[in-house]
């Protein structure tokens, strides 16, 4: 089972240290910032600052079907040419980083079949939420509506769309996933979705912030993820 949270990102995503995560919650019809027990970061890498970047002139480097450069991160297209695309906080394509850090443009380099960004991850039986960032370019894209979707150990979940109302371009978004007994390695991956037109010689659908933790057991007065309301 899989419930899905949006909130409209400020300039400095609420994402939880390891003992802890935020989440905007409905509680008597009045919507809080629930901070919920949660145990350690499985994602590595999570906010694209590890590896080897080495980026061209305009602040970008390729990520082919199969480099290692991002560190702890695969990118998967066998049957295609198109790269994913890391890109560095100072850019001269004009794209304002969420975190001050490296990340993600999840749209392909040129047509074809998208790239795949996965992850393999080592989790033990229980309920887990997993929180990103989806970013979109205010200038190229004015209206804000991007999609990615992802998967946790095959487990879908609804696309990722952007609203277009986050003042620094930034979207947070929560879901949460059961893993089933006896757990084990399981694949976190993300993907653009399939024909979206967004405009302009550098189309961008950015990924950042990528954190995933178990919830730990909690009282049973907070509010359970996945009923909240965005965060203007």
């Amino acid at each position: 089972m899989r419930k899905r949270l949006f909130i409209a990102a400020a300039a400095t995503l609420l994402i939880g240290a390891s003992t802890g995560c935020a989440i905007k919650c409905r509680v008597n019809c009045t919507a809080v910032l629930v901070q919920l027990p949660c145990g350690p970061e499985k994602v590595k890498n999570g906010d694209f600052a590890g590896g080897k970047f080495m980026p061209n002139s305009s602040g970008v480097m390729p990520l082919p079907d199969s480099a290692t450069d991002l560190s702890d991160w695969q990118i998967v297209n066998k049957n295609g040419p198109s790269s994913l695309l890391w890109v560095g906080a100072q850019n001269g394509l004009g794209l304002v980083s969420q975190d001050g850090s490296n990340f993600i443009n999840l749209f392909g380099s040129l047509p074809g079949p998208i790239p795949q960004l996965v992850q393999p991850l080592q989790v033990e039986p229980g309920r887990y939420l997993l929180q990103f960032a989806v970013g979109w370019d205010g200038v190229r894209n004015p209206k804000g509506i991007v999609t990615v979707n992802v998967s946790l150990g095959g487990q879908g979940t609804p696309p990722a769309t952007t609203h277009g109302t986050s003042p620094n371009h930034w979207e947070l978004f929560t879901d949460t996933f059961t893993i089933r007994p006896p757990g084990g390695t399981v694949t976190l991956q993300f993907q653009a979705a399939k024909d979206q037109v967004l405009g302009g010689p550098f189309p961008f659908i950015g990924l950042d912030s990528v954190t995933l933790k178990e919830l730990l057991p909690f009282d049973s007065q907070a509010c359970l993820p996945g009923t909240g309301v965005p965060i203007k």
